[in-house]
């Protein structure tokens, strides 16, 4: 059999066991019989420290991905000042408007628009992200440590409300955006903006994209496309009035860094990725999904991306039961 780690006793035994980390094709396999109902989460979470099969603590999980990721994300081509002004022309600021800045990470964009509107109020699960964002304070912008299914306001509170590159991280996306509809004013704006699948992919180029995502980054649970994004405004009854695509390019190396990638798990990402480049075509059967090429000798991916922004209705949503 192809298992490196050793077995592990079940959780009601109580017994910690020396463990080594799991590698490909291991982690790869699709959890049906939910081991974490019997296994020790500390054990597993040994056994498999680069991905999250653990949907029970997945908050903590986003929590330990991001926890030092803050100036690397202040620096990411993604929010380069080009990338944020893109999306502020596209949501409806005004002076008197105020704005919720849905898991906020470190407060970049709310700073960007604090000086166009009223009040901003930046929420995140992270601690770190938090507590980074408020080393850069602004008169009229204020940061809360907050669950995004849960959030600490009454009804109503917001004009608008958006939430850019964090639904790829939630497993809960039906609730936030219930909580979304409830804290927007009836006609205010609500929005998302994700890392999206291309609308071209076959499943198998899907699969590998999403593959190589989890690897690179545990909090990960699965990209959207923007028929799903379309989707879940339309069954939460929120009137459509933006839906526009733009791509991002990041240099490989950049990427990987964000997260610290292990060497066996930047081996196994990128032999995908160099295999994208030698054989690009779709025939070939090796495409990523990331698009990989040059640009001054430095190996770069392309990012979709997708915008969805809309009406709050004036019904407000019912409260979704807790499982």
């Amino acid at each position: 059999f192809f298992l490196e780690a050793r077995f592990h006793m079940p959780a009601i035994l109580k017994v910690p066991l020396p463990v080594r980390e799991a590698v490909f094709p291991l982690r790869t396999i699709q959890d049906y019989f939910e081991w974490n109902s019997f296994v020790t989460y500390r054990t597993s979470s040994k056994s498999y420290p680069h991905f999250n099969g653990f949907e029970s603590n997945h908050i903590g999980v986003v929590q330990a991905m991001v926890r030092k990721q803050a100036p690397k994300l202040e620096s990411s081509k993604l929010n380069k000042p080009s990338r944020i002004k893109w999306l502020l022309e596209r949501l409806p600021l005004k002076s008197d408007s105020v704005v919720l800045d849905l898991n906020c990470g470190t407060g970049i964009v709310s700073r960007a628009i604090a000086p166009k509107v009223q009040k901003v109020v930046g929420t995140d699960i992270s601690r770190h992200l938090t507590e980074f964002a408020k080393t850069k304070p602004m008169e009229n912008l204020d940061y809360q440590l907050a669950e995004a299914a849960e959030l600490p306001f009454e009804d109503s509170t917001f004009d608008v409300v958006f939430s850019r590159f964090s639904f790829n991280y939630l497993m809960h996306r039906e609730e936030v955006i219930n909580e979304m509809r409830r804290v927007c004013k009836p006609g205010g704006h609500i929005a998302l903006m994700e890392r999206v699948i291309p609308d071209e992919l076959d499943e198998r180029t899907i699969s590998r994209m999403e593959f190589i995502e989890r690897v690179r980054d545990a909090s990960h649970v699965y990209f959207m496309s923007p028929p799903e994004m379309n989707a879940l405004f339309k069954e939460n009854n929120i009137e459509i009035t933006t839906k526009e695509t733009t791509t991002c390019a990041e240099p490989y190396e950049e990427y990987l860094a964000q997260t610290n990638v292990v060497p066996k798990d930047r081996a196994a990402i990128s032999q995908f990725i160099y295999g994208n480049m030698v054989l690009p075509e779709a025939e070939s059967n090796h495409k990523t999904g990331f698009y990989p090429h040059l640009i001054d000798d430095e190996i770069t991916l392309t990012h979709h991306i997708a915008l969805i922004g809309g009406t709050n209705p004036a019904e407000k949503p019912a409260p979704m039961e807790k499982e």
